[in-house]
């Protein structure tokens, strides 16, 4: 009968865990903040724009605000490999030789990967109007694209990869934006190969807003916008996929979800995560769920952010504490094991190679439509692989699903209990086959 024991055990955890609310608080512990030291970083800084190159697999910083009082920009180009960041500025030639090979000082511009290129758009500089201005980056230097058409210049607006194309939405012009002091509500697209913005006219739409969050989810194949500021401060979170957006979380009541003006938004391997300067949320089933994890100390606005594909990890720098600029570095895993090492793939950012295949869609969710083909990097042998021709489907490791499902149904405690009597039975019999050396249905030989 010690054998049954075991069994009857994991029966009735099953019972205990299949409860609701068995897991106090509903907090999730999926991931964790761990502070970077590099010998060489950026200077601290506010409102600069970060994007994943999945090319030459690593994380752009571009530019930010040095001074909260004076406002002064910078105009400086940073790449981080998931253990120090590298200056890669180009050198500004004498202005007799030509124009400027890198964009003018600015914080706040958009930027993103666009299925070729690292692209960068608007922001404010030092003086003088907002910016609209083009850029592109091929990860050894910038080029200013003129497009025929493009947005209206602007600050704060955020730009995310949606499968196909660069999603622009949002931003901020007191002097000529419409909406709620200058908001901007339109909605945009950059084709990365064409080179060409086109103002698109969704069926539906978030409402205008300044300093909205955007990332690639790749769980929905989606640009995934969260959070911003007009009237009041943004709670919602809306995904944009096929020429229109849906509202994946409603607006919602203070303490019952993520608090409005959120300062990153980012898909982190295996679910969007948000961080609101104290804590971090984690997106499961069509909400936000408090994390457990320890936050980033001190509390911090206008961060630059950016998922790395490469080794799984946001990492996320600077930001504003008061009137303390900050330069640190952190990075948020949210899966455990090695970093992962895949190449880029075809489309849009590379998936993490340590997660396990998917082998059913997560709820709501179809799978990832491939992109426009990803150049190899720089230096690679002609032929040479550089990805998957298609998007896999979100990782499902139990460890994840659990943690993500929330609470299961009552109908699972019922479930895993009879399992664990159909094996404790077995397991006697087996117990008392070893006894008597045949089974007990079973007459014996003579």
């Amino acid at each position: 009968m010690t054998r049954l024991l075991p069994v009857l055990v994991t029966g009735l955890a099953c019972l205990v865990t299949s409860v609701p609310g068995a897991a106090a608080g509903g907090a999730s512990s999926i991931g964790e903040w761990t502070l970077q030291q590099s010998a060489a970083a950026p200077s601290p800084r506010f409102g600069a724009a970060m994007a994943y190159d999945p090319v030459h697999r690593q994380v752009v910083l571009f530019g930010g605000f040095t001074d909260p009082d004076t406002g002064v920009s910078l105009a400086d180009t940073w790449t981080w490999d998931g253990t120090a960041w590298t200056d890669v500025t180009p050198p500004d030639p004498p202005r007799a030789l030509g124009p400027s090979v890198s964009p003018p000082a600015r914080s706040g511009a958009a930027m993103a990967w666009d299925g070729r290129e690292v692209v960068l758009f608007g922001g404010a500089g030092d003086t003088g109007p907002l910016l609209g201005d083009t850029w592109t980056w091929d990860g050894t230097g910038w080029t200013e694209q003129h497009p025929t058409a493009s947005p209206p210049a602007r600050s704060s607006g955020a730009a995310a990869w949606d499968g196909h194309e660069v999603v622009l939405f949002g931003g901020w012009d007191p002097q000529n934006g419409p909406g709620y002091g200058g908001d901007y509500g339109d909605t945009w697209t950059w084709d990365g190969t064409e080179r060409t913005w086109t103002a698109r006219s969704p069926r539906h739409t978030p409402s205008a807003r300044k300093r909205p969050l955007m990332t690639y989810d790749r769980s929905r194949g989606a640009a995934l916008l969260a959070g911003g500021a007009n009237a009041v401060l943004r709670n919602d979170a809306w995904s944009y996929r096929d020429g229109d957006w849906t509202e994946v979380v409603p607006d919602c009541v203070p303490n019952d979800c993520m608090p409005g003006g959120s300062v990153l938004v980012a898909y982190d391997g295996f679910r969007p995560i948000a961080f609101d300067n104290s804590r971090t949320w984690l997106m499961a089933h069509g909400r936000w769920q408090r994390s457990a994890a320890a936050e980033p100390n001190p509390r911090r606005v206008s961060v630059g952010s950016a998922y790395d594909e490469l080794h799984g990890q946001v990492v996320m720098f600077g930001g504003l504490h008061d009137e303390q600029v900050l330069g640190e570095t952190w990075l948020w895993t949210g899966r455990a094991g090695p970093p992962a090492t895949s190449p880029p793939p075809t489309g849009g950012p590379p998936p993490p190679a340590t997660s396990p295949p998917a082998t059913s869609p997560a709820e709501g969710v179809t799978p990832t439509p491939a992109g426009p083909p990803v150049p190899a990097p720089s230096g690679a042998a002609p032929g040479a692989a550089t990805g998957p021709t298609t998007t896999p489907l979100p990782p499902t490791s139990p460890y994840h699903l659990a943690e993500a499902a929330g609470p299961r149904p009552a109908g699972w405690a019922l479930t895993g209990l009879l399992a664990a009597l159909a094996v404790g039975t077995a397991t006697v019999r087996t117990w008392r086959r070893g006894r008597t050396g045949r089974p007990q249905n079973v007459p014996p030989v003579p």
